[in-house]
């Protein structure tokens, strides 16, 4: 699990730094300890609008 958590955060943290407009829609964490994230996220530096809101 710390691991799992651990990748998450670098990867978000990557995504902060390159800008990337991002949202974590849901997060579960499943019973062998892995852990499911349903996430919105900007592509091509495109306009989102009302996407990400």
């Amino acid at each position: 699990m710390v691991m799992q958590r651990k990748w998450f955060r670098r990867r978000s943290a990557g995504l902060d730094r390159n800008k990337v407009q991002y949202k974590i829609l849901k997060e579960i964490e499943r019973e062998d300890g892995s852990i499911l994230m349903e996430i919105k996220k900007q592509y091509n530096a495109s306009p989102v609008g009302e996407y990400l809101k």
